[in-house]
């Protein structure tokens, strides 16, 4: 193959912004198997699967990495150290497994810093001045789309801790998520809750999958915040790792307007530090079950903590869609659950009461059959004026 076409394979491949394309540009240009690694040796593209490579790869269920067995190989001939000191050098791999497989090898370098390597199979360790050429060719090529790769995923990543904190703060508008979501660091679901723990971030940043977008972490002042889809498997899976460990936490309602996100911590922590001050030895805390007897202990909260994210919903619903519903709720609360003495308040049907109740539990998760929801509902509405 002319000089001249693997530019012109590269170059196509490089706009692209792909490694993996890089890699298949370099296996047609070489006409045999290409594989690149990162400065950890784990796999970013390769021509094979660990299932077949003689257990030359190995996977941790999520990366693939060249095996232990292979690193300490390279270890003994000193291959890493060469990548390394050796910047834009073709190196032959010769040795142990790869005296009947010769491999070139070169490092994969942006401003000095060694950012991987690339390897090729090839028929004999006399490698021709074209092959390095070529190979230093794509070498260049990973090295500027794993820059440009490494450089985005920090600008996302920078994007999603202001996204985060915007958020937790109470700052994010609709505008935030549409954003969060179309970058993919975050996935909407139907109904959040906030758990909020004592236990570092960083541990449970390490025991979440990090790459799951329907988990948010955020900490403040010695309390970790996970937002979650209150389905999520991992949240489940968290709530029981911290249990595990004699750790309390305090969960929020569950909501559905993701910008109440940071109320709904409020909640959390408030029920987290009202469990701590109980001196129970009970791990889970759920302002649900506690907000009452939080309000008659006279915690000294703000009122609006205790707000059923609910009632903030039916506000926003009514605002946007010239409906009722926050005020059918109040006149039945007031008319003590009374559906006929309710219907004529309003001048309503009892029929037509009958269905805004049913779509005031369907779209704002209020259980109306619940007492204690139901005392809650009525004090907030006291104590909080919409």
């Amino acid at each position: 193959m002319q000089f001249d076409q693997t530019y012109r394979l590269l170059f196509e491949a490089v706009q692209m912004e792909s490694i993996d394309a890089v890699r298949e540009a370099a296996s047609r240009i070489f006409g045999s198997a290409v594989s690149v690694t990162d400065n950890s040796f784990r796999v970013l593209s390769a021509d094979a699967d660990p299932g077949s490579t003689d257990d030359m790869l190995e996977t941790d269920g999520k990366n693939t990495y060249v095996s232990g067995e292979l690193l300490n190989l390279f270890r003994e001939h000193d291959l890493i150290a060469s990548l390394t000191a050796r910047p834009h050098e073709t190196i032959v791999v010769d040795w142990g497994y790869f005296a009947d497989h010769p491999h070139i090898t070169t490092g994969i370098f942006w401003q000095d810093h060694i950012l991987g390597s690339v390897t090729v199979l090839v028929e004999s360790a006399d490698y021709t001045k074209e092959q390095d050429k070529a190979l230093q060719a794509c070498a260049n090529a990973l090295a500027l789309v794993i820059h440009t790769r490494e450089a985005g995923r920090k600008k996302l990543q920078t994007e999603r801790d202001n996204f985060i904190s915007r958020l937790f703060h109470g700052f994010a508008s609709p505008n935030d998520l549409a954003n969060a979501v179309k970058n993919h660091y975050f996935r909407p679901g139907s109904h959040y809750v906030v758990m909020a723990t004592e236990f570092a971030s960083s541990s449970i940043s390490e025991k979440a999958n990090e790459d799951d977008p329907s988990l948010l972490i955020y900490q403040k002042d010695g309390v970790s915040y996970l937002l979650a889809n209150s389905q999520s498997t991992n949240l489940k899976k968290l709530v029981d790792w911290v249990k595990d460990r004699g750790q309390r936490f305090g969960m929020s309602y569950t909501f559905n307007d993701l910008l109440l996100t940071s109320r709904m911590a409020k909640q959390a922590e408030a029920v987290l530090r009202y469990g701590n001050r109980t001196g129970q030895k009970k791990a889970e805390w759920y302002f649900s079950e506690h907000a009452l007897e939080m309000l008659i202990a006279n915690t000294s909260e703000p009122p609006a903590h205790f707000m059923h994210p609910g009632l903030i919903e039916l506000s926003q619903y009514d605002s946007a869609n010239n409906t009722e519903y926050l005020h059918t709720l109040k006149i039945w609360l007031q008319e003590k659950m009374d559906y006929t003495a309710a219907a004529g308040a309003m001048h309503l049907h009892r029929n037509s009461l009958y269905y805004r109740m049913q779509r005031i539990r369907d779209l704002f998760n209020i259980d109306i059959d619940d007492m204690n929801t139901l005392v809650q509902l009525y004090l907030t509405l006291c104590v909080n004026k919409f």
